[in-house]
């Protein structure tokens, strides 16, 4: 295990380059509170390897390598990387375009990383005294050890509140279209009986227009010559 102002490659990393791959697995680090933090990512994992290669950038710079038999085999290999781009991440996603390159990566911590953007406010002192004490912790097969153990603790933890704030966004999403659905049998069955009503007063109407003909005169007149044609025509 290193820390990652060394710049060195982890054992797990050295491994990979041997099997000719590109890896990396949920990168640790330490936050500006000391506390054990990652970044979740697994080039395996299809949807991953497309996240990166639209920008979501998740390869600690100390958790990569590649072959050098991968690396001549890229269309460019380093070149000048576009404005706002991390360079890291632009020269990784020239790797996973590459439909030959294979990713891998280890679960256990090999790297220690202390990312500056979170200790812009740290003295310089303080981070050297950080890094000191880290690097004799380092040193202790015993500190690595229990300290794999802590990386794991953690990884579920958050896991565990990760998976419980999904089901609780997809239970509020949930809500409204159930809601949703209740509403929409109202009005279907509001507008069943719309319809039922509809046709009973259609039917009304229809007996009251046939009432009014009956009762009109002119119907009356035209009922009696009918009447006399009749019987004249029997006699």
């Amino acid at each position: 295990m290193t820390t990652s102002a060394s710049r060195s490659t982890s054992p797990a990393c050295a491994a990979c380059c041997r099997a000719r791959t590109s890896p990396t697995l949920s990168p640790v680090y330490i936050d500006e509170r000391g506390e054990i933090s990652f970044y979740a990512g697994d080039l395996t994992v299809p949807g991953y390897r497309k996240s990166l290669l639209s920008g979501v950038n998740f390869v600690a710079l100390s958790c990569e390598a590649h072959t050098t038999e991968m690396y001549r085999g890229l269309p460019h290999g380093w070149r000048m990387t576009p404005t706002g781009v991390p360079t890291d991440l632009y020269m990784w996603q020239q790797f996973l375009s590459e439909p030959k390159c294979r990713t891998t990566g280890g679960t256990r911590p090999t790297v220690l990383q202390f990312p500056s953007p979170l200790r812009h406010d740290q003295p310089l002192a303080d981070r050297l005294t950080e890094l000191e004490n880290r690097s004799r912790n380092l040193q202790d097969p015993g500190w690595r050890d229990a300290f794999a153990l802590r990386v794991l603790d953690r990884h579920v933890r958050t896991r565990a509140e990760d998976t419980m704030k999904l089901n609780e966004e997809l239970e509020a999403r949930r809500r409204p279209r159930a809601r949703l659905r209740v509403s929409i049998h109202a009005r279907e069955q509001q507008i069943s009986e719309l319809k039922s009503d509809l046709a009973d007063e259609r039917r009304r109407v229809q007996h009251l227009e046939v009432k009014a003909i009956e009762s009109s005169r002119s119907w009356k007149l035209r009922l009696g010559r009918m009447k006399s044609r009749i019987l004249e025509s029997g006699k």
